[in-house]
């Protein structure tokens, strides 16, 4: 069966003003994943999932933040602090004493050396 779809409280004006003025992409396709369901250009999560060529959980995700928290919900993007670095702490601040030097890196594979000799 299929999930009810959010009650959006703003109005269209308000989602087209967000869409024009938001410069995140991310941030962006979650506003209009609620513009095509207000517009009515989509009646289900899926066809908002096949417009927007996401899977039709990450839609049901953002839609239920968006129930939870309201707008604020739907825009704040969940990051994974609690990650590792793959660099090790000495290797990383090399890199970055090295990209403060005004010569720096004359390319991607120097810096790809670097990380190699390093480990």
């Amino acid at each position: 069966m299929n999930k009810a779809l959010p009650n959006i409280k703003e109005d269209i004006s308000q989602l087209e003003q967000m869409l024009k003025t938001e410069k995140d992409a991310r941030l962006k396709e979650r506003i209009l994943a609620l513009y095509l369901i207000k517009t009515k250009q989509a009646k289900t999560r899926i066809a908002v999932a096949k417009m927007l060529a996401k899977y039709r959980t990450t839609i049901g995700d953002w839609f239920e933040a968006y129930e939870k928290n309201g707008m604020s919900g739907l825009l704040t993007i969940k990051t994974h602090s609690n990650r590792k670095s793959s660099i090790p702490p000495d290797v990383l601040e090399q890199l970055k004493q090295k990209l403060k030097d005004p010569e720096g890196f004359n390319s991607y594979k120097a810096i790809q050396i670097l990380l190699l000799n390093s480990t």
